[in-house]
């Protein structure tokens, strides 16, 4: 707690200076409710003064009931907390300024955010209420009526239109078995991982009618006949009488919220990855929405952001719960026209999953966690904002006014970007489809834009640092370690020195020295404008410069793999980069198989050892510092 209070008195001495105004004031009484809070005050109570204060300035007008948790100034309407920097963006009647301070807006939303994403668990109550939601939002969404929903031939043209040629294209890879399913790093329902995954052979009667087991799950038929062989009774155990659902839990987000995500048996995530795959692949590179719809690249709609922000041509909108509030018939309607796509799809999905002691048949289509659950919802919301658009110019349903109606859309998860003029029909047309659009993170009046991890006011970026984890205790630590070393560097960058030097400070006392390297070396360290990095040493072996410092390196564990599930692994992972061949390997035929390829996909170890995810330590080594 210290340290944090530290790190805020640093920030204030910095923006003292930016806004040249006086914060004496507000950080007695961030300490003295600090003090008597608790870490809430900077973890959840200072956030809603955020919300509350551009909540306030997209309605042009702060008024008294927007955030009860402060004093108001006396006579005014502004709260006596931040004064200083709120009176440069309202006049003292909480009337929206004509040129409102574009520093005042970066340092409130920097105060009161710092603290904001930090990762830990929430608290029992609330880690319980998060699961309970989970549950009530899909009883909400099964009011949804597709066949009274009064936009359904509307959506439904859009779909074809946009995505028809794209889908057809999928559907015939997937006919021709042009098509790799993978197994995902994450977690799963049956609590199988790393390499174990590729011993696991289960399959779904579901899965057997689009997509055969002994095309996706054995290497090849000498695999099958040795597997009967083998014993020929267990060959009708691979089709589970009883599906196994998806288990709901919950992983650290903020102190206010967790994040709930639904884990996917193996087999489900095993066909969903190769799905996904599919889709991702070909959106990206079409020419009609490839570069509006986007799942890589968050800097599109940062940009957009950005300039519209100054021009207002453009609103960003965010959607609460979005994941787990499309309707399963959305994703129905999408691949109707592509049988065998429409099956494999729905064939991977759970039907069920498990949350709070009870198995729920889900009305969504898929909760986060589902490698198809991102596309999916891109392709919903992006041809929900279309139809929106469409229903407002009232124009007639064509190709061509489809395609006019997209330009300026873009949508990148549950963060879409839409025409101004618009926003309000798409807001209707989203909420009408089951969908909550979040008002208070979605701007459109102001001169504020949010997405995809840009803040921008008037056309300058005010996005804040925020802090990740709490304070490392030692190096040990390894990843709060980390973690602080970045936001010093962030904070360096963006010209709170002040803060910075106190950041480095704090990580020094823990670690000892950190020396200066180039963004781009494997040791972590201070970045410099000037450029410069620390030399201790000329390693003549590798003829280079080097530095003694901390590097990370993610943890392992003992998981062999040989034989024909060995193989399998290299037919699903040689797209990636190729690296030298592992002398570990124990098959002859597997090592023939790709030696004679000359490169493999695999690095040294991949068959001995899989990674702990989430797992990392530091190591003190010598390594470039640039």
């Amino acid at each position: 707690m210290k340290s944090l209070i530290e790190v805020l008195t640093a920030i204030s001495v910095d923006i003292e200076m930016v806004c040249n105004t006086s914060l004496v004031r507000d950080l007695k009484t961030l300490r003295s409710r600090t003090e008597h809070e608790g870490e809430s005050f900077l973890t959840i109570t200072l956030p809603a003064f955020s919300k509350a204060f551009f909540f306030a300035m997209e309605k042009g007008q702060w008024t008294p009931d927007l955030c009860s948790a402060f004093g108001r100034k006396t006579g005014g309407s502004l709260p006596k907390f931040l004064w200083g920097l709120t009176s440069l963006v309202f006049t003292p009647q909480g009337v929206l300024r004509e040129q409102p301070s574009v520093g005042a807006v970066d340092a409130i939303r920097q105060i009161c955010l710092f603290a904001s994403k930090i990762q830990q668990g929430c608290s029992a109550t609330r880690e319980k209420k998060a699961l309970a939601d989970f549950v009530l939002v899909d009883r909400e969404i099964s009011h949804f009526r597709p066949l009274h929903w009064r936009q359904k031939t509307l959506f439904s043209s859009v779909v074809s239109v946009l995505y028809g040629t794209i889908l057809a294209d999928v559907d015939k890879r997937l006919l021709s078995e042009d098509f790799m399913p993978k197994h995902g790093p994450g977690a799963t329902a049956t609590r199988i991982s790393g390499n174990r995954k590729f011993r696991y052979q289960s399959w779904t009667r579901r899965l057997q009618r689009c997509l055969p087991i002994d095309l996706w799950q054995f290497v090849n038929h000498n695999e099958l006949a040795e597997f009967i062989r083998a014993d020929y009774s267990s060959l009708g155990e691979l089709f589970l009488e009883k599906e196994t659902p998806s288990r709901v839990i919950t992983v650290p987000k903020t102190a206010k919220t967790p994040r709930v995500i639904a884990i996917e048996p193996v087999h489900m995530q095993y066909v969903q990855q190769g799905l996904s795959s599919l889709l991702v692949r070909a959106i990206e590179q079409s020419p009609l929405v490839g570069g509006k719809i986007n799942f890589s690249d968050q800097t599109i709609n940062g940009r957009h952001a950005l300039s519209s922000s100054l021009d207002k041509k453009l609103s960003t909108l965010d959607l609460s719960e979005a994941s787990d509030r499309v309707h399963a018939w959305f994703a129905f309607e999408l691949f109707r026209r592509n049988p065998l796509l429409l099956r494999s799809v729905f064939s991977s999905r759970s039907k069920q999953a498990s949350v709070l002691d009870q198995t729920v048949c889900l009305k969504k289509f898929a909760s986060m966690g589902s490698a198809l659950c991102f596309p999916v919802e891109a392709m919903v919301f992006y041809a929900l904002a279309v139809t929106a658009v469409m229903s407002a110019r009232n124009c007639r349903i064509t190709s061509r006014n489809i395609i006019d109606a997209s330009n300026g859309i873009y949508v990148y998860g549950d963060d879409i970007i839409t025409p101004t003029l618009e926003v309000k029909a798409v807001t209707s047309t989203l909420e009408s489809a089951g969908l909550k659009v979040n008002k208070m993170k979605s701007f459109s009046s102001s001169n504020f834009r949010e997405s995809c991890g840009v803040d921008a006011f008037m056309g300058v970026n005010v996005t804040p640092v925020k802090m990740r984890r709490l304070p490392p205790k030692s190096h040990r630590d390894a990843e709060e370690v980390l973690s602080w070393i970045s936001m010093a560097n962030l904070f360096y960058n963006k010209g709170y020195w002040t803060t910075a030097r106190v950041v480095r400070r704090i990580v020094e006392d823990v670690v000892g020295n950190v020396p200066h390297v180039k963004s781009t070396s494997p040791v972590a360290g201070w970045i410099s404008f000037l450029g410069s990095y620390c030399v201790e040493r000329y390693n003549r072996t590798l003829h280079r410069f080097e530095v003694r410092g901390i590097v990370a390196k993610g943890l392992e564990r003992d998981d062999p793999i040989d034989g024909y599930r060995a193989l399998h692994r290299y037919f699903t992972e040689r797209g990636k980069q190729p690296q030298p061949v592992d002398s570990s390997m124990k098959s002859e035929f597997f090592v023939n198989t790709f030696t004679s390829r000359g490169t493999s996909p695999l690095r040294s170890g991949w068959l001995t050892k899989s990674a702990r995810r989430g797992s990392v330590c530091t190591k003190i080594r010598w390594a470039s510092p640039f």
